[in-house]
């Protein structure tokens, strides 16, 4: 996979899809330290795996984000 490339739209998406991994794993850290008390770290150290790594991470948010507006509403 090439990372740089002279197309500028390519760069951005490249860099838009890194920040939205980001806040993700962010998002996932700060659920499971408000539900635990525990401080945890996201790591992605299978690159073989990073699909599921992935996909996983997107469940996880998904839960937590469900968590957080619920609890907000009430």
């Amino acid at each position: 996979m090439q990372l740089l490339t002279y197309d500028k739209s390519i760069i951005l998406m490249t860099l838009t899809m890194h920040s939205d991994t980001l806040h993700k794993i962010q998002v996932v850290q700060a659920y499971i330290h408000h539900k635990t008390g525990k401080m945890v770290r996201i790591v992605f150290d299978r690159p073989d795996r990073m699909q599921q790594h992935l996909m996983l991470l997107d469940q996880a948010y998904m839960i937590a984000m469900n968590a957080f507006k619920n609890t907000n509403t009430k």
